[in-house]
């Protein structure tokens, strides 16, 4: 797997052993990014990518591809939460190969901490699939204070699988995947 735009373009990155995590799919990230660049809802009060500067989280982050793009992209920070310990070594490994600025929180969404600095401004979700997760994920980071009705949701689930209760600005659909960009309702 590999960064498909920006300052690290073309740099591999280490992805978790074993069939635990689902990597997003390099033309389904680069799809994704060039959303995030071009959309005039992806856009800050001064005309600029929301992306430009911004803190992310990759929450459910596997390799932490969707963060690392982001990095390479322009924002200035990310934040991963993931429970596997596969995962969490693969993305400890592209931290110390990118040399990137991040947080690594390990363990159950359900026990993370609560946030005492800004919030993100982009929030990217890639939990299981069909297990209904993103309403319970989206729940608590409001909760905690990780997100707010500001911050702007990249969520992947399964083409089937519907969302409630968003403001849904666009979908996308890449093979069995959906892209949903949205904002809490």
């Amino acid at each position: 797997m590999r960064i498909v735009s920006g300052l690290w373009r073309g740099r591999n990155i280490v992805v978790p052993d074993g069939g635990e995590t689902r990597p997003t799919m390099d033309r389904t990230r680069e799809a994704v990014f060039n959303i995030l660049r071009s959309a005039s809802w992806a856009m800050g009060s001064d005309g600029s990518p929301l992306l430009n500067g911004a803190k992310i989280l990759d929450v459910f982050a596997g390799s932490g591809a969707m963060g690392f793009e982001a990095l390479s992209q322009g924002a200035s920070e990310a934040v991963f939460f993931e429970m596997s310990s596969l995962a969490i070594a693969a993305i400890k490994k592209n931290v110390e190969k990118l040399a990137a600025k991040t947080t690594i929180i390990a363990g159950d969404i359900a026990k993370i901490p609560e946030n005492k600095n800004i919030p993100a401004f982009i929030a990217f979700l890639d939990p299981p699939y069909e297990k209904g997760l993103v309403p319970v994920a989206l729940e608590i980071l409001t909760a905690k204070k990780w997100i707010t009705n500001d911050t702007l949701l990249v969520i992947e689930t399964r083409k089937n699988e519907e969302i409630t209760n968003l403001n849904v600005l666009d979908t996308r659909l890449y093979g069995l995947s959906k892209m949903t960009f949205a904002k809490l309702g």
